[in-house]
């Protein structure tokens, strides 16, 4: 995968389910072998919310330590998590960001919830 998963809303149960934010969260979780799709959704990733998938949000959390919700939310631990994997990077870390400072410098800092839009993978 070229990129990180970067969702504008939620994805999975109660979510909105953007249809761009479904295929690229069934992607980024094949990417990752956290999610094997049925037969019938296994020639690519799909852009409406199935229950295999919705599983995997599920299981994909318990594996990792977090909370098993059924659901990832931009900025939230379950698209870190997955990201992180898409990475390489360890458990629990945040992705680098390049961060603008009122004198018009660029420093380097750790993700937060502010700077999320100017991070890079």
């Amino acid at each position: 995968m070229d990129s990180i998963l970067q969702l504008s809303g939620g994805v999975g149960r109660g979510q909105d389910n953007n249809e761009d934010d479904v295929y690229a969260t069934d992607n980024a979780l094949r990417e990752i072998g956290a999610y094997q799709p049925p037969p019938e959704y296994a020639s690519e990733p799909q852009r409406y919310t199935s229950e295999p998938m919705v599983n995997a949000l599920e299981s994909f959390p318990e594996q990792n330590g977090l909370k098993i919700d059924g659901y990832a939310k931009p900025g939230g631990p379950t698209e870190q998590a997955i990201n992180n994997r898409l990475t390489g990077k360890p458990r629990g870390a945040a992705p680098s960001c390049t961060i603008s400072t009122s004198r018009s410098e660029t420093r380097s800092a750790t993700a937060s919830r502010t700077s999320r839009a100017m991070c890079k993978p």
